[in-house]
């Protein structure tokens, strides 16, 4: 039954994270947290191997891959195996393409997480996490003038309520004001530019 695999895959994970979040971990709970990886993982395949056209299971093993980037070689490169063909599968599902887009920004690909971040703004336009991903791939890639448009749009959609407001409206102030900066700054280097031509324009002449 593969959706009890799944369902395994993911208490084994859970049990295996109660465990390494503990300070101090004896040898014992070393070994007893690498089998309810192994188990996890397992299980993930088991469900995926029984089921390969529904994209709950390949993106059940994604996530499972996912959290073991940086603890297991190779865990990065098969969690973006697992959630293309996830998203071959559901490719309409803006929250699978949201996930997706993160773990490849989090591995400093920004180009590919912002065209991923840009589906999931098309997809769904009211998503806010989909714009603030997005505004921050950008923002990785000097594309600073996008970014904040792009920053704005998100706080629009964001409850004026929360918590996440006040952050990303601070992020907004900062990034105009860093925005500003750069612009006069870049019309300084024009007009320095125009000077130099003219300047030399002038000796030509002269000469």
């Amino acid at each position: 039954n593969a959706e009890y695999r799944q369902i395994y895959s993911q208490t084994n994970m859970a049990l295996a994270g109660t465990i390494l979040a503990k300070t101090d971990l004896t040898d014992t709970e070393k070994e007893q947290a690498s089998t309810l990886i192994q188990q996890a993982v397992r299980e993930g395949k088991a469900a995926v191997a029984l089921d390969g056209r529904n994209p709950i299971y390949w993106t059940n093993l994604a996530t499972i891959y996912r959290q073991l980037v940086g603890t297991i070689e190779g865990a990065a490169d098969w969690s973006f195996q697992a959630y293309s063909q996830a998203i071959v599968l559901d490719p309409n599902n803006p929250n699978l393409k949201l996930d997706f887009g993160g773990l490849l920004y989090a591995a400093g690909m920004y180009e590919d997480a912002s065209r991923i971040f840009e589906q999931v703004v098309t997809l769904k336009p009211d998503l806010a996490n989909g714009w603030y991903n997005l505004a921050y791939a950008e923002k990785k890639l000097n594309k600073l003038g996008l970014a904040v448009n792009h920053l704005n749009q998100a706080v629009s959609l964001v409850p004026t309520d929360s918590g996440d407001y006040d952050k990303a409206t601070k992020e907004l102030a900062d990034w105009k004001e860093e925005y500003e900066k750069l612009v006069k700054q870049q019309q300084a280097e024009v007009e320095k530019a125009k000077e130099v031509a003219e300047t030399d324009a002038q000796k030509n002449e002269l000469g």
